[in-house]
């Protein structure tokens, strides 16, 4: 019976240790940034990532888009090119396959480290309601510590750093244009 109760507290403190490695390589996940466009919105998209880039993101940028592909992305690589040179580059942040019917290309952004992932999507609500479903979609399928949505005509001033501070303490919000609204305000 001893043995029994060596064994069962050795067991428990090996899970607790492999579970404390598994959180803290969570810690370090890296952040993802998102965004949705169509139309001439693609101009606001490379003055973001240009704008994210300056402030010292060094990441994946997902850019859910309907429509044409700008013609500045179009030297990028299809997911399956991407699976080909795996391991020639950046660590694979994707952990699954396009929904069905939606496509992805991926964008390298210069020699700064940084790519951006253009994803075709089909969805027939208009963008502004489909942000809750598209974010959910990106937190199922990949292993982001930290998921960030920026408008595509937002730029950023500030250095990357201040906001993945921001958001390890807690669920970080800016004010939108419809604001303020009432505190009461579903």
């Amino acid at each position: 019976m001893a043995h029994w109760r060596w064994f069962y507290s050795f067991l428990n403190q090996v899970c607790s240790l492999v579970l404390g490695l598994l959180d803290n390589k969570m810690q370090t996940s890296p952040s993802l940034i998102t965004t949705l466009f169509e139309g001439d919105y693609h101009l606001g998209v490379a003055g973001l990532v240009n704008s994210l880039v300056g402030g010292g993101f060094c990441g994946q940028v997902r850019a859910g888009f309907r429509g044409d592909l700008p013609s500045w992305a179009r030297s990028g690589k299809s997911e399956v090119e991407n699976r080909r040179s795996k391991l020639e580059g950046m660590p694979p942040f994707l952990t699954s396959q396009p929904k069905a019917g939606n496509e992805r290309l991926r964008f390298p952004v210069g020699e700064s480290g940084c790519e951006i992932v253009f994803e075709r999507l089909h969805a027939a609500s208009h963008f502004t309601n489909y942000k809750p479903q598209f974010l959910s979609q990106l937190l199922e399928e990949t292993r982001a510590h930290r998921l960030f949505y920026f408008d595509p005509d937002i730029v950023v001033e500030a250095r990357w750093s201040f906001f993945e501070e921001w958001a390890d303490a807690g669920v970080a919000l800016a004010e939108d244009l419809n604001s303020p609204l009432p505190e009461n305000h579903p």
